[in-house]
């Protein structure tokens, strides 16, 4: 299985690095957090856009241009009656806000003929404003008593790729700006600045950048170095390897600007995304400086039908178990692995996980499911499919129904979620898989579970979104049996939380100003493990103007 999995990844390296026969212009990303997105899937249910790896985000701009027009190209060769109004709205939203780089494109899914004109461009500048009362927990992991990784949660003030929100009053104001320097560099920064006043009295002013990257292009490649927010999987910002959950992680990034199709007789699977980086995961941990090291492919066999897989690399860091270069290199490409053998004396190397999803759109009905699966001892996989597949994993599955009604602009959906006793962490690696206090996985941490629907109505100016969610938390104990698996020592109450909000979106039709207020109310039983409930709350408003 490991040979199989090496040679897989050398096969996507190849491909990967083969030299590109067309000119390749570097644009930003667009950010994974705004619209467009929603006006991609769209058109990607609708059947109009096939050539595409939807579980690997965020896209560059030139790609939504080749995204946009491969749907008008399919649109106007279609002999069926015309797509229902929200879709049409989506394509022409869409061909307006990418106009720039549309134009650039020579024909279907070729980069600009001619090398383009360097700018600088503010995209976005946004202020916002919330009240919340929502105190953080932190995250036991029910191996033993008083065990916890280094994070906590918030649900209502989460999930939003790393924003610091207060228990109290929060103010923030961020902008985007993209760089283009020449054909073949692109740069992009996010900065943001907030304040706070919690419960504890206030804060002073803080800064960070939630994105902050170059990147180059060659053929169909992108190398990418900086602060980058690059979630995984079918979820909408729950996947449980990397999610929106945590800020974007420092790292150097090698990705397909566009998806490839493999040679010879694999070029029948479709087209093919391959990814590759190596992150930071920052001091503020137990083990400072240990890197994360992850391996993404995906491909796209049939119009309908994508399926994906993910191997992850957790290892080194201060305090970490010593290692050559060959042990290293040799445990990420799966080669050898130094496994943890009990009372040996000698500890492994790494944390591993290893995840596969698919997605399944049916667009005629407008239908949409998912699923996926990560496990992080999948050496127990076959000798102990209970720990491989439950205990030591998490998952999540769902559907989507998209363009219900005579317009098409409603849509609702449903979405079931796991995490395991060991989901998150693994051996020495005691901090777990987080990054400045948040999960960079499912932002619900190990021992949960839960169930989030939600209904939302889509106008040509107006977006508006009404989600529920059901989540336990399990207080209970676990013990390492070996041989004999996790063995629950101590069944102890669950925390339940009950949480709707709604948010209401009012955009323009391409520049201008785009404001969202969102609501938000939770209901905790046993908050904290304790035999307190409590009821959270929040409120933002937010306007952005948009160049």
């Amino acid at each position: 299985m490991r040979r199989s999995l090496t040679l897989s990844i050398a096969a996507a390296l190849l491909v990967a690095w083969a030299p590109g026969l067309v000119y390749a212009q570097a644009s930003p990303y667009v950010p994974t957090d705004g619209p467009d997105y929603r006006d991609l899937d769209a058109l990607v249910m609708s059947g109009l856009v096939t050539e595409i790896i939807t579980g690997q985000r965020p896209h560059s701009r030139m790609a939504f241009a080749r995204f946009v027009w491969e749907a008008r190209g399919r649109l106007e060769a279609s002999s069926e009656a015309r797509p229902k109004a929200r879709f049409t709205e989506a394509l022409e939203r869409l061909e307006r806000r990418f106009s720039a780089e549309i134009e650039g494109l020579c024909s279907p899914g070729v980069e600009a003929c001619n090398a383009p004109v360097p700018y600088a461009a503010m995209r976005q500048a946004a202020l916002d404003v919330t009240r919340a009362g929502s105190p953080p927990r932190a995250i036991p992991t029910g191996l033993q008593e008083g065990d916890q990784i280094d994070g906590v949660i918030n649900p209502l003030l989460q999930n939003n790729q790393g924003r610091i929100l207060a228990d109290g009053w929060t103010a923030g104001g961020e902008g985007i700006l993209d760089f283009a320097v020449g054909p073949r560099l692109a740069v992009q920064l996010r900065p943001r600045v907030w304040i706070t006043e919690g419960a504890g009295g206030g804060g002073e002013p803080d800064v960070t950048l939630l994105q902050g990257y170059a990147r180059t292009t060659f053929g169909k490649m992108s190398l990418e170095v900086g602060r980058i927010q690059a979630p995984h999987g079918p979820s909408r910002g729950n996947g449980p390897v990397v999610s929106a959950n945590a800020r974007g992680m420092d790292m150097i990034r090698l990705t397909h600007d566009r998806p490839a199709r493999l040679p010879w007789v694999f070029r029948g699977l479709g087209p093919f995304r391959f990814t590759a980086f190596v992150a930071d995961m920052g001091r503020d941990r137990d083990t400072p400086g240990s890197k994360l090291i992850v391996f993404e492919g995906a491909v796209r066999p049939w119009s309908n039908l994508e399926l994906g897989g993910t191997i992850l690399n957790h290892q080194g860091g201060d305090g970490a178990p010593e290692a050559t270069w060959r042990e290293r290199l040799s445990d990420i490409l799966l080669l050898e692995s130094r496994r943890f053998l009990p009372f040996s004396g000698v500890p492994p190397i790494s944390d591993k996980a290893l995840s596969l999803d698919a997605r399944l759109t049916l667009p005629g009905s407008g239908v949409e499911l998912y699923t996926e699966v990560m496990t992080t001892d999948d050496h127990n996989l076959f000798n102990s499919v209970r720990d491989g597949l439950w205990n030591n994993a998490a998952w999540i599955a769902g559907f989507r129904v998209m363009g219900l009604g005579d317009e098409g602009r409603v849509e609702y959906w449903m979405e079931w979620g796991h995490s395991g006793v060991r989901a998150f962490t693994h051996h020495q690696f005691s901090s777990g898989l987080t990054l400045d206090g948040r999960v960079i996985g499912s932002a619900m941490g190990p021992l949960a579970a839960r169930m989030s629907g939600g209904l939302e109505w889509t106008g040509s100016r107006s977006h508006l979104a009404l989600a529920a969610h059901w989540e336990r938390y399990s207080g209970d104990h676990w013990i390492n049996g070996h041989e004999a698996g996790f063995i629950r020592s101590a069944d102890n109450p669950d925390e339940i939380r009950l949480r709707t909000t709604l948010d209401w979106t009012r955009h323009p039709d391409i520049t201008g100003l785009r404001t969202t207020v969102r609501l938000g109310y939770e209901h905790v039983t046993r908050f904290d493990f304790t035999d307190k409930n409590r009821s959270n709350f929040m409120v933002q408003v937010r306007a952005e103007y948009l160049w």
